[in-house]
């Protein structure tokens, strides 16, 4: 139990709150608002960072969808320029002319609707302006257009504008970072690698400078080609096939089976065209490899490329939409944790101050009754002080109830000694007036003891005077004497019995003396009783005082 020094320093720290909770109307729902807003303030902190990150996170499956015909567009550019290059036929032209519409077309419609997502208006606008004057283009410009158009495809549009606009090079996790690698850098750039390989190998008659641009290029391919395999699926599988159960990854190990065989077919094609070209027009004098040869290669690596790309991009997608899904459960998470830390905190902050209140009305109802209890004892304690000694009070529960039974047996044994007292008072009386009564009747008896001394003095005397007559008269009453001397004889008799009685009366004074003496003592004890009496009347006094 706290000091009382130790409450005091307490109510000093918390004054603020105390003045709060004390003065202001409806200060518990104010408080519990005031306990909620951080509460609130986490839940809105976390809402908004998740949901940032599901923004963040659906912004690059947005980028996927826009880049899955562009890069169709992109390979049919590049067919165009093998093609071109390589003096192909009108007709054939024509056809991939025709492919470059229905894929702009596609492209168009993804413009419509995440154009202004991306920020690809502008970009989009001069690449499309290009498409629509390749129709016009001269044969021998329509390689060189058609370069310019996969270099603004695959560099200005695919990896510059919707790469960054969508996020995806900004990708958190390694297995879609890697294959976001893959699919906006790599595979795009090969593609433009293996077109201006195959152009600038079936130039025929190369140049020094030309033969070390191409085994600059060729070496990029291989190496590009390396990175895919050893870099890129490596480490997105190995990352894929991870249990990570704080980020809510469960290594679904899907990559493996999609993809790693089309990698793998698509780096061995890919180091397969550039020993072709090092072997046959690189390293000797005389070139051996065929146009018609490093341009069917070619049409099939950009094929190859592309359909790798068409595998590449689902996966990619799937592996954005799961992690945009783990960030809206952790978001839904979140929120129902913070509501249900809210119904917590409601919960708790009500239930304490439903205890508090239920206990301040309990002790107002024990000081309430305590004060009851007071009064009724100081009532009771009151009535004991004006000599009511029957008075008892209410035995109740706590301390006051142990005083109120201790004032009980108190004023039960105070009763007790005052009927002990009355009984004994009683007893004295009914004593005092049985010796009133038998002194009484000693005294009757010693008055008629007087009287008959008086009477026989008297008749002493009478007699002594007879004497005195019968002795002047002897001579004459001689007969007389004789009955005289008699009566004298009789008459002493008469006077030692009294006495005797005399003596006898003395004694019976000299009893009658006895009892009033213990009389008196017994009237001395009662005093004393009266003084004890007196005593505890001015006790009680003080009591009823105090």
């Amino acid at each position: 139990m706290p000091s009382p020094a130790s409450a005091q320093r307490a109510r000093l720290f918390f004054w603020p709150v105390y003045f709060f909770v004390e003065r202001i109307r409806f200060a518990r729902s104010i408080l519990l608002y005031l306990l909620l807003i951080p509460d609130a303030y986490v839940a809105y902190l976390l809402w908004q960072k998740t949901t940032d990150s599901v923004d963040f996170n659906a912004k690059e499956s947005v980028g996927v969808a826009y880049i899955t015909p562009t890069r169709h567009l992109l390979a049919e550019v590049q067919h165009l320029r093998v093609a071109a290059s390589s003096g192909a036929p009108q007709a054939e032209r024509d056809a991939i002319l025709s492919r470059i519409a229905t894929r702009a077309t596609e492209v168009e419609a993804a413009e419509a609707v995440h154009g202004t997502t991306l920020v690809t208006a502008e970009v989009w606008g001069r690449i499309r302006t290009g498409i629509t004057a390749l129709k016009t283009t001269p044969a021998d410009k329509q390689a060189d257009a058609a370069a310019a158009l996969g270099s603004a495809l695959a560099g200005d549009l695919i990896l510059n504008t919707v790469g960054n606009t969508s996020n995806l090079i900004l990708d958190p996790d390694l297995d879609s970072y890697w294959m976001m690698d893959a699919y906006v850098v790599k595979l795009p750039a090969l593609g433009q690698l293996v077109s201006d390989a195959a152009v600038a190998a079936g130039a025929g008659n190369l140049t020094q400078a030309q033969r070390i641009d191409l085994a600059s290029t060729v070496g990029l391919i291989g190496t590009t080609a390396s990175d895919l395999i050893n870099v890129n699926l490596k480490t997105a599988l190995a990352d894929n096939e991870v249990y990570n159960a704080s980020e809510g990854r469960t290594g679904n190990r899907r990559l493996r089976p999609q993809l790693e065989g089309r990698f793998t077919e698509t780096a061995a094609a890919l180091q397969a065209f550039t020993e072709t070209v090092r072997n046959g027009v690189l390293i000797p004098a005389t070139e051996t490899a065929t146009r018609a040869e490093l341009v069917r290669t070619a049409h099939a690596l950009i094929d190859q490329v592309n359909a790798l790309q068409a595998s590449v991009g689902p996966e990619l997608n799937l592996l954005c939409v799961e992690r945009t899904d783990r960030f809206r459960g952790t978001r839904t998470t979140g929120v129902v944790t913070a509501i249900i830390a809210a119904l917590l905190i409601s919960y708790v902050f009500n239930g304490f101050t439903s205890s508090v209140k239920s206990q301040q009305r309990r002790i107002e109802e024990e000081n309430e009754r305590l004060q009851a209890d007071i009064l009724g004892l100081l009532e009771v304690v009151s009535q004991a002080a004006d000599g009511d000694l029957t008075a008892r009070a209410a035995v109740g529960e706590g301390t006051l109830g142990n005083v109120a039974d201790a004032f009980n047996q108190m004023m039960e044994s105070w009763q007790e000694l005052m009927t002990a007292v009355r009984t004994q008072l009683e007893r004295t009386t009914h004593g005092v007036q049985e010796l009133g009564q038998t002194s009484a009747t000693m005294a009757r008896g010693a008055s008629d003891q007087a009287r008959a001394v008086a009477e026989a003095a008297a008749a002493v005397q009478r007699i002594r005077a007879e004497i005195g007559q019968v002795s002047t008269d002897a001579e004459t009453a001689a007969g007389a004497a004789k009955r005289t001397q008699d009566s004298a004889q009789q008459g002493a008799r008469s006077v030692q019995d009294v006495v005797r009685g005399m003596e006898s009366l003395r004694t019976l004074v000299q009893a009658g003396a006895k009892k009033i003496k213990t009389l008196g003592d017994r009237s001395m004890e009662i005093t004393s009783i009266v003084g004890t009496i007196a005593k505890i009347s001015e006790q009680t006094n003080m009591l009823a005082l105090n």
